[in-house]
């Protein structure tokens, strides 16, 4: 048998779909009407099989889904549509396979994610979606894998599926169980070296200035960040909530001092992706408590965690030397409203830095 073409009306398996142990087997495409499969898909076997074209039209699998022992495979491509697997799903010797580039809608795996004995295999950036293992994740013996980075969602501390399956044994949110890596190429032998591969998420230089909310009075924050060098300082002030006599005089660096006349108050608001994240500057400056850390965090979380947020940044309100009259826009963030004085004098209180 070379081809499926006596099947290309089948639209539904109400079973399991087993095609396994056909050496001239050259495609799948006589399934390319199949949209649904009542349970595992099984795929092995097959010498000269190149593609899984012919399964397009899936977009999940309630069981399992194996793939192994096919020497010629070389592309994924024809499971680009498919975004859970509810079982195992298990790749495991395929002599041929250099990526998993056709999987990049894949966000669930139900069971456990095995892949295993794949001696041509150099990434796995094709499962990047990929959020949620119900049981165990096993990438070994893979002689050529260098590049892991496309497991970073999966196995970083971030709850990408909230609430995720885990944490389980390794103390990952998104995966059940534990892990079993190894035998791959330096960089993709365990967690830790996969996520230190992380690309770097810089915070916005735009957050730099001196910051205070409303909702909060009293206290505030100032924020400087120097992207050359992938750093951050912060300190926390507090402030007079009234203002001061006409007649007061204003020192600074001293306990009790007042801030200087010619400071300038601007409101300002950020852009949905200004800093990239879903902590406000309301929750930060409410705490009272001094911050610290690195400018550029490993993990796209610690990013989204730590930068601003338009839904929270409204009330939070902005302090600095010079304003105009006109908006005035700092990478991606819009500032107006400028009045000739602070709404209250500034005392500073206590200092933290990186």
């Amino acid at each position: 048998m070379t081809n499926l073409d006596g099947l290309s009306a089948l639209t539904r398996v109400g079973g399991y779909l087993s095609i396994i142990g056909h050496p001239a087997l050259t495609d799948l495409d006589g399934l390319s009407a199949l949209t649904r499969v009542g349970g595992d898909i099984r795929i092995g076997g097959n010498d000269v099989l190149t593609n899984l074209d012919g399964l397009s039209a899936l977009v999940s699998v309630p069981g399992n889904l194996n793939v192994g022992d096919n020497a010629s495979l070389t592309s994924l491509d024809g499971l680009s549509a498919l975004t859970s697997v509810g079982g195992f799903f298990g790749f495991i010797n395929n002599t041929a396979l250099s990526s998993f580039s056709g999987l990049s809608a894949l966000t669930s795996v139900g069971g456990s994610l095995g892949i295993m004995s794949h001696p041509a295999l150099t990434n796995l950036d094709g499962l990047s979606a990929l959020t949620r293992v119900g049981q165990d994740v096993w990438i070994a013996d893979n002689a050529a894998l260098a590049s892991c980075s496309g497991l970073i969602a999966l196995l970083d501390p971030v709850d990408d599926s909230a609430p995720g399956p885990g944490p389980g044994e390794a103390g990952i949110p998104d995966v059940a169980n534990g892990l079993v890596i190894g035998g791959n190429l330096p960089g993709c032998n365990s967690a830790a070296e996969i996520l230190a591969t992380a690309p770097l998420a810089t915070i916005n230089a735009g957050l730099s200035d001196a910051w205070y909310n409303p909702e909060t009075p009293g206290q505030g924050f100032i924020v400087i960040v120097f992207p050359e060098i992938e750093k951050i300082f912060m300190a926390w002030f507090t402030y007079d909530t009234e203002r001061p006599p006409e007649d007061v005089m204003a020192f600074l660096g001293e306990p009790g001092h007042r801030w200087r006349r010619g400071v300038r108050l601007f409101s300002c608001r950020a852009p949905h992706d200004a800093g990239g994240g879903t902590t406000g500057a309301d929750s930060v400056a409410s705490s009272g408590s001094p911050a610290s850390g690195p400018a550029s965090k490993r993990s796209r979380g610690s990013a989204r965690r730590d930068a601003f947020n338009s839904s929270n940044v409204g009330p939070c309100r902005s302090i600095t030397k010079t304003c105009s009259s006109r908006p005035k826009s700092t990478e991606g963030f819009t500032c107006a409203i400028c009045s000739s004085r602070p709404p209250a004098s500034l005392t500073a209180s206590a200092t933290a830095s990186v």
